[in-house]
């Protein structure tokens, strides 16, 4: 009886926790993006104009501000007024306020809730190997889910979150046919991680040993919220400081590196408006 009852505690203390984790595993969340537009709609500053078939995801105040200074735009309202439309409206660039995937989560539901189809990610980000430079443009092809973000779309943090191989394509034929002698966009894989003063010896040579050549905040959440809502994401950044000897080199202030990622801005809203 004894063993029978011990054996039966174990079990409980085995399968239950396996038991929450398939529950959760199943969960639908309470509210959504498009839930809360439908609410927005009811109120009159709610946009009139049809969304862009391609947005532009900005995470540096300059940045959008060049953009800015650069374009004719008309600003969006609501809870789109960080948008702004280029041109003749067909690309959009949203400025996402504060840092990270948890910033950038929320507004780029919206977006998808909105309509877009087509997102570009521009940032900076931190080579952790010598096989890239400061200064090196880079197109990605896929990124390590550990910005507190990212899992709550693809499963444990540690996985992994993938670009659209269609759109990058794209990208590579636009920058062939337009942009012949420009110097290329090296393909890397990125290592998301939220806190950049917490970016340790040990975790660095973990990660490298999977295969990530930068580190930066938020592509993985980026590629996770793409793949689950069908939509198609690009992420283009500049290399702005290194990690791969050991010792931090930053330079995200350089005007070298804040031309870089000015024109890596221009050929986006370029390949936005010519993409069909």
């Amino acid at each position: 009886m004894k063993k029978y009852f011990l054996l039966t505690a174990l079990l409980v203390l085995f399968i239950a926790p396996f038991s929450v984790f398939c529950q959760e595993s199943k969960t639908t969340p309470i509210t959504s993006a498009a839930k809360y537009l439908e609410y927005l709609k009811t109120k009159p500053d709610f946009p009139t104009f049809s969304p862009p078939e391609t947005v532009i995801m900005i995470y540096s105040s300059s940045l959008m501000g060049k953009i800015l200074d650069d374009y004719p735009h008309q600003q969006g309202t609501s809870c789109f007024s960080e948008l702004y439309l280029i041109n003749d409206g067909r690309v959009g660039v949203f400025y996402v306020r504060g840092m990270g995937g948890p910033a950038l989560i929320h507004k780029m539901e919206e977006l998808i809730a909105f309509g877009v189809k087509n997102f570009i990610s521009i940032g900076y980000a931190g080579a952790l190997t010598k096989d890239l430079s400061v200064g090196d443009w880079v197109v990605y092809s896929k990124a390590l889910s550990e910005d507190g973000a990212g899992h709550l779309y693809i499963g444990p943090k540690g996985s992994f979150s993938y670009a659209d191989p269609a759109i990058i394509e794209k990208w590579q034929s636009f920058m062939k046919v337009k942009h012949p002698d420009h110097a290329p966009f090296k393909p890397a894989v990125s290592w998301s991680f939220p806190v950049l003063f917490r970016e340790t010896q040990e975790d660095v040579t973990r990660v490298t040993a999977l295969g990530c050549t930068t580190v930066e905040m938020e592509v993985a959440a980026f590629f996770a919220i793409a793949q689950e809502k069908g939509v198609h994401p690009l992420a283009l950044y500049v290399i702005s400081d290194s990690l791969a000897d050991g010792e931090w080199d930053p330079h995200l202030q350089d005007p070298s590196v804040k031309g870089s990622i000015k024109k890596i801005a221009d050929l986006a809203i370029e390949f936005g408006q010519h993409e069909k």
